[in-house]
């Protein structure tokens, strides 16, 4: 199991995250965080599992809120999750 630490300083100090629910986090994965707010998607199943959640963070990055249940998640850390660049603020997962 992991635990969530976030750093604002380049790693010279980290804070632990606040996730909206009590699971076990086995997994994250950062999908965006190029809008002011984090995409995270974090594997709550066995280590080998393929799904997760996905998280959105505040605009401090500290508190989670619940976006998307079972978001599949390859071996390889990449997701079924993609920003579409030409238009602000919209995702597709």
């Amino acid at each position: 199991e992991v635990k969530l630490q976030l750093s604002a300083n380049g790693g010279v100090s980290f804070y632990s995250g606040s996730l909206p629910f009590r699971l076990s986090e086995q997994a994250y994965t950062v999908l965006d965080a190029t809008e002011g707010v984090i995409f995270l998607h974090v594997n709550h199943g066995q280590e080998s599992s393929h799904f997760g959640h996905i998280y959105l963070s505040d605009s401090t990055g500290m508190n989670y809120t619940f976006s998307l249940r079972d978001n599949r998640r390859e071996a390889s850390g990449k997701c079924d999750f993609t920003k579409v660049t030409s238009i602000e603020g919209v995702y597709l997962a």
